[in-house]
């Protein structure tokens, strides 16, 4: 009990101090702060100020992990919890997908980063992914008063199989597929269509992940 009542106390005096601080110069006592633990001389400060400090924290760590994560990138990381194609079935041939498509180009560029190898031309293959795309499909979930749609369902499925270069099947056609809430309010020109273009983007990658997953698992 005489702990608990010294901590209090202690508190007490780390309080009246930072409050003191803070009024006489505020910037100094969010150093002090930093340094020495005394939460009380950010609750003293002014709120105006004590957001902005916590503001400037936020964008320190979001910048710290941008450089992290282009760093990463740099020095050639790869998607480690997947599971790539044995080695016998290496190279891999896709088809069924225009060539220049966004959803191949997204498929190819997982699949490299995945350490599975592509083959530009069949007859080159080891194995054979054929991927049928049912394009995307939108459902409106929310109207407004007036009866406009507000929000929308996104879904995207492909169909894919896998074969060998002789035609043998080693995994039976089956289908992946994405779904994602798209909000339409207050997103009208430029940056609605930006937004709703990286959505479509994050789909895309994430079927590239799934079709990776099942071909894991059905190959194990």
């Amino acid at each position: 009990m005489a702990n608990i009542f010294t901590n209090e106390s202690n508190f007490h005096n780390n309080s009246r101090k930072g409050a003191k601080l803070a009024k006489k110069n505020p910037l100094r006592s969010l150093r002090l702060g930093e340094k020495q633990g005394f939460f009380s001389c950010l609750i003293s400060l002014r709120p105006g100020l004590a957001r902005h400090h916590v503001r400037n924290i936020v964008k320190k760590h979001l910048l710290l992990l941008s450089m992290l994560i282009l760093l990463l990138s740099g020095c050639g990381f790869h998607l480690r919890n997947t599971q790539p194609l044995p080695e016998h079935l290496n190279p891999l041939y896709i088809q069924g997908l225009e060539r220049y498509s966004q959803l191949n180009r997204t498929l190819q560029r997982t699949f490299l980063s995945a350490d599975v190898r592509l083959a530009s031309d069949q007859s080159q293959a080891a194995s054979i992914l054929t991927v049928r795309d049912h394009e995307q499909s939108r459902q409106v979930t929310t109207v407004d008063s007036r009866g406009k749609a507000t929000e929308y369902a996104l879904t995207r499925k492909l169909t894919i199989k896998l074969t060998d270069k002789d035609g043998k099947v080693l995994m039976d056609e089956r289908t992946v597929g994405v779904e994602r809430d798209w909000i339409d309010v207050g997103k009208d020109g430029l940056a609605g269509r930006v937004e709703e273009s990286q959505l479509q983007q994050d789909m895309r990658h994430d079927l590239a992940l799934s079709i990776l997953r099942v071909l894991g698992y059905a190959l194990r």
